[in-house]
């Protein structure tokens, strides 16, 4: 596990199922210098275990808020386990999550009441709008945002509409943080 920053707001970023600690480092960086404290990792062998673990670490080191950003795997993770996280986050952004994928099912969380976001691209090959609006019924309350193109997960914040994938991530995590804990 990578952890950048501190203050009172955490933020764990999951990478993509064959991702690693570095995919979101850009965001990252952006982030805690923003003020968020922020960690990021490899997979272990129980992802659910990883984020539990990564958000205990945020908490330990001062967090009384955090957040969970995940790309496609991550998301779909994420988002199937925040309702029954011993540690809930304040919000899930799913980006490029898919509603089922290798053992991980979206609707597991589904009575989830946070802050939620899903993000992601039109004609990315794994996770298109099609996926993308299959994810968002899930979670009635979800802002659904979906961009032009075929990037997929951490690579839409690098592109073309990077610009748009961060200030929507920015204004979900600015809801998210105003939430009561």
């Amino acid at each position: 596990m990578v952890t950048l920053g501190s203050g009172p707001r955490g933020i764990v970023f999951a990478p993509i199922s064959w991702g690693d600690a570095c995919e979101w480092a850009s965001e990252a960086i952006r982030l805690a210098r923003a003020g968020h404290q922020v960690v990021t990792f490899d997979w272990s062998g129980d992802r659910e275990k990883t984020v539990s673990e990564a958000t205990r670490l945020l908490r330990e080191r001062g967090a009384r808020q955090v957040a969970w950003v995940g790309g496609c795997m991550g998301g779909t993770v994420m988002l199937g386990m925040a309702e029954s996280s011993r540690q809930p986050p304040v919000g899930v952004a799913g980006i490029s999550p898919l509603a089922v994928l290798g053992g991980a099912e979206a609707a597991s969380g589904r009575r989830y009441r946070g802050e939620l976001l899903v993000l992601g691209t039109a004609d990315d090959p794994l996770a298109d709008e099609k996926r993308l609006n299959e994810v968002a019924r899930l979670f009635p309350s979800a802002e659904l945002t979906v961009l032009p193109g075929e990037l997929h997960a951490a690579e839409i914040f690098t592109g073309p509409h990077g610009d748009t994938a961060r200030h929507s991530l920015d204004t979900f995590l600015g809801r998210a943080f105003t939430r009561v804990p």
